[in-house]
C-alpha cells in the first residue's frame, strides 16, 4: 500500500508526539525520584 503526503504527515507528527510525551514522562520520573529522596533524607534529618 503506497503512503500518500498526509500519511507522511501523520506520521511525522506522531513521531513527535510520542517524543514530547516521553521527554514529559522522564521528566516526571525525575522529579518524582528527586522528591522522594527528598522526603527520606528530611524524615532521616528529623530523627536526629
Amino acid at each position: 500500500m503506497p503512503l500518500t503526503a498526509a500519511g507522511q504527515g501523520h506520521r511525522h507528527y506522531s513521531v513527535r508526539v510520542e517524543l514530547l510525551f516521553t521527554i514529559l514522562m522522564v521528566l516526571c520520573c525525575v522529579a518524582i525520584a528527586w522528591f522522594s529522596v527528598y522526603v527520606v533524607y528530611r524524615l532521616l534529618q528529623d530523627h536526629r
